[in-house]
């Protein structure tokens, strides 16, 4: 009887450990010049990519700044 009180403890513990986990999403980040910068507008191709992509596995920033050297 008490090894099966155990395993119930066990079990429950290990339920709650593995219930309380977060997995953070990848990230993908988009980062060059002007063009990069308006990929982030309404239509752009970094939103759309996003759109496309599940929010839950993937976080895509777009860090585009007009004027920059990549």
């Amino acid at each position: 009887m008490k090894t099966i009180i155990k395993t119930g403890i066990l079990l429950s513990f290990c339920l709650i450990v593995l219930t309380s986990m977060t997995f953070k999403p990848k990230r993908i980040i988009f980062f060059g010049d002007s063009i990069t910068q308006q990929g982030v507008s309404k239509n752009g191709y970094v939103t759309l990519i996003k759109k496309s992509l599940d929010s839950a596995k993937y976080d895509v920033i777009g860090a585009g700044i007009g004027g920059n050297k990549v």
